[in-house]
């Protein structure tokens, strides 16, 4: 499997975080006009402090950066990180719609027993996802050592 790869340079990187800030502010805004708490308002930051850093660990000239369809381990990752939202957004649609919880309410003790599952099933699988991605790799570099040379026919 060739693994094919991009040139990331700071422009492309001011690009995407130019875009996902600006969502950020207006997810962050949404949240604010909702529930009335303003520490909605540093999630802009974080995108902000995220930027500044891939900004500077990116040389001048760019580095190359394995594309998705490169790396199975990366669309499996990304699968069951989607899978987690939507699992999220349907825990906030069910307290919402069928418990009939305020988004501006106090937080429950089944909010904080699903945000400490939510976040150990995430760390968790995240974890088993790597392993598994190195132990594969791993395999793959020692099938490309041990192969032997081509006999000419």
């Amino acid at each position: 499997m060739k693994q094919r790869k991009i040139l990331f340079t700071r422009r492309r990187w001011d690009r995407l975080f130019t875009l996902a800030t600006i969502a950020a502010a207006i997810v962050a805004g949404i949240c604010i006009y909702l529930s009335g708490k303003l520490f909605f308002g540093a999630v802009p930051f974080a995108f902000l402090g995220m930027w500044v850093c891939f900004r500077r660990t990116t040389p001048v000239s760019g580095s190359r950066i394995e594309m998705i369809e490169g790396n199975p381990w990366t669309i499996r990752l990304l699968v069951f990180l989607g899978a987690v939202l939507i699992w999220t957004l349907s825990f906030f649609a069910f307290d919402r719609l069928v418990l009939n919880h305020p988004v501006n309410g106090p937080l429950h003790w089944y909010h904080w027993l699903f945000f400490a599952v939510t976040a150990t099933v995430m760390t968790t699988g995240g974890h088993l996802i790597d392993r598994a991605s190195k132990h594969a790799r791993a395999l793959q570099e020692s099938d490309e050592r041990i192969e032997p040379p081509n006999e000419p026919e």
